[in-house]
């Protein structure tokens, strides 16, 4: 994938109101930056049936109706939004075939909805959507219902002491280009001892040095605090962002690779869009 390149997005859809709203934002972001849309449904395994034959007429009408559905979404996009529109329609673990068609097209960005959750399970979010995130380096766009993301104006875009902290701009880089946005940098280190603020401080010197030279308007906060996620999100509402950018790098301590918990938890409880980048 070329770095920060938006030539071709790929939009997961089951046809919930949650899902149209992320399909919708992917629309708007294709005819901003004049890309083509991929809208992706998958039927999952149906129930396995006593009669096999019955079972394969039954999961054919199940694709011939998708099929259909997302023929009937293309056209409504194509004519609302005037952007091309690929359908692909795909059978079995959703995630799986999200991930398998996203490594066939190789887009430059995938968007899935996600509803989040609350209570005890704070660091798991959707299950497709965390792993869409944790087994792929293409960017991933998850929307949250009940909003309008049809712009991307007032960008949150924190910085940690971590691996290719910055990297994340050249991904966003054609968003900010496209709406003339402004970017909040949040400068963020523990209070434990372990980031040291200093460091954090030159990866923003090195940031704005880039932004000054495209004319990007930004503003700049440093906070040493012990909860990083709690202040990426409480920063998000205050200056009433409408997307946050995340480097969601994966925990290589386990068996079982994992997206690390700051990530988890700004993707968990965020209320607008957040773009994950690997790196």
């Amino acid at each position: 994938m070329e770095t920060g390149s938006f030539k071709q997005i790929l939009a997961a859809s089951d046809y919930s109101d949650l899902s149209a709203n992320a399909v919708a934002t992917a629309a708007s972001l294709c005819r901003k930056l004049q890309s083509m849309l991929t809208l992706v449904h998958v039927v999952e395994h149906a129930v396995p049936l006593a009669d096999r034959h019955f079972q394969m007429d039954f999961t054919r009408e199940l694709k011939q109706y998708a099929r259909s559905q997302l023929r009937q979404m293309a056209a409504t996009i194509r004519e609302d939004y005037g952007v091309p529109v690929d359908e692909l329609v795909e059978y079995g673990d959703v995630a799986t075939e999200i991930l398998r068609a996203a490594r066939n097209i190789a887009p430059g960005l995938i968007v899935v909805g996600t509803h989040g959750i609350s209570g005890f399970r704070s660091l798991f979010i959707g299950s497709t959507a965390y792993r869409l995130v944790k087994h792929t380096t293409i960017p991933v766009l998850t929307v949250p219902g009940g909003g309008d993301w049809s712009a991307f104006r007032k960008i949150l875009f924190p910085v940690r002491l971590v691996p290719a902290a910055l990297e994340k701009y050249d991904v966003i880089r054609p968003i900010v280009t496209a709406w003339n946005a402004a970017l909040y940098i949040l400068g963020l280190s523990r209070d434990t001892g372990e980031d040291r603020i200093d460091g954090v401080i030159h990866l923003g010197e090195q940031l704005i040095a880039r932004l000054e030279a495209d004319h990007v308007p930004y503003e700049v906060t440093y906070a040493h605090c012990h909860h990083l996620a709690d202040r990426v999100l409480a920063s998000a509402a205050e200056k009433k962002a409408d997307l946050v950018v995340i480097t969601a790098n994966l925990d290589h301590t386990l068996k079982e690779y994992f997206v690390g918990p700051y990530a988890q938890h700004v993707l968990n409880h965020a209320r607008i869009p957040v773009l994950s980048v690997r790196s």
